[in-house]
Parts: structure tokens; sequence; C-alpha cells
């Protein structure tokens, strides 16, 4: 728009506010103690990856989960859908770590391969306690599946009945016989 030396001209400016979300993690460990790692990740739109880790030091207590560097911090993040998905413990004495359960924002929430926390313009922040516990060893492992039965052996067909077959024993010359020629 070009506006002219000494004109009136008015101008409305509309800005938007875009709210950003924020995801923070905790940790408890129960039976031990250890580093779990967190990566969280948006159900869709633009692709991104945070990656955050909590060190458990007491048993029982929760321990906030911080960014491994300034790009996986979870204070900005776009509002939606957000999956967050928890890897247990690393260097661990013999035993197993089993995630027993997931509170968010005060409510149980359930859990199999990670969970799905929703960032609104209502609720716009969320914070999730994930808690493990330890057990000295790992549960074991489901028994394989038993082998199939072999295949049952074909009955005979009542319309036949089986023949014998007569057993013939080879006749041999005499050495006294002489040879026919062809």
């Amino acid at each position: 728009m070009t506006i002219r030396s000494g004109a009136e001209v008015t101008c409305l400016f509309t800005n938007a506010f875009i709210p950003r979300g924020a995801i923070s993690l905790a940790k408890i460990t129960e039976g031990n103690t250890g580093t779990t790692s967190f990566q969280v990740t948006p159900v869709t739109g633009k692709p991104a990856h945070y990656v955050q880790i909590a060190v458990s030091s007491r048993i029982g207590v929760p321990v906030d989960a911080v960014h491994v560097g300034p790009t996986d911090a979870t204070d900005h993040l776009r509002l939606g859908a957000h999956r967050i998905i928890e890897q247990h413990p690393h260097d661990i004495p013999a035993g197993g770590w089993t995630l027993t359960k997931v509170v968010c924002n005060g409510v149980d929430v359930p859990f199999a391969q990670g969970i799905v926390v929703t960032l609104t313009r209502s609720q716009p922040s969320a914070r999730c306690v994930f808690t493990d516990t330890f057990t000295r060893t790992p549960p074991p492992e489901p028994p394989p599946e038993p082998p199939a039965p072999p295949p049952p052996e074909p009955l005979p067909r009542p319309d036949r009945t089986p023949t014998s077959r007569a057993h013939r024993t080879p006749t041999y010359p005499s050495p006294s016989t002489p040879r026919r020629r062809p």
C-alpha cells in the first residue's frame, strides 16, 4: 500500500496469542535407585524429540527429570498430544525394573508403551510422575509354547482290505545248463 504525503490513514494490527505448553516429569524408584531417561515427542505436527533424565539417589523420593541440552527442554511445547516413553534405569545389578504407576496432574494414567499427554489452552501444562519397582530377580520369561502334536496316522479305508503279496524266490539257471544267446 502506498500512502501519499499528508494523507490520513488508520491501520489496525491484530496479534494472536499462541500459547505454549509445558510437561514436567519426575521419577520415583522403589527397591533400588538408578538413572532413567524419558523421551517426549509430539503425536502429530512437526517432528521433535526431547530427552530428559532423572537420577534417583533415594528410594521412594520423587526426583525431577532435567533436560539433556537446551533444545530438550519441555517448557515450550506446542499444544496438542505428546507421547512420553520411559527407559528403565541403566547400570543395575542383577534384577529387573517394572513400571508400576504413572500419575499426571494427580490422576492415575494407564500405561503400556508409554503414555500420551494432551496440552490444551485450558490445561497447557502437565506434571507426570513415573514410579518403577525393582526386584532382585527379574520376572521369569513365560514358558515357550509346547510343540504341536504330530498329525494322526491315516486309518485304513473300510472298503479296502489289505492284501498280502506272495514272496517269490528268484530262480537261477544251474551251472550245467547252457546259456542261450540272443
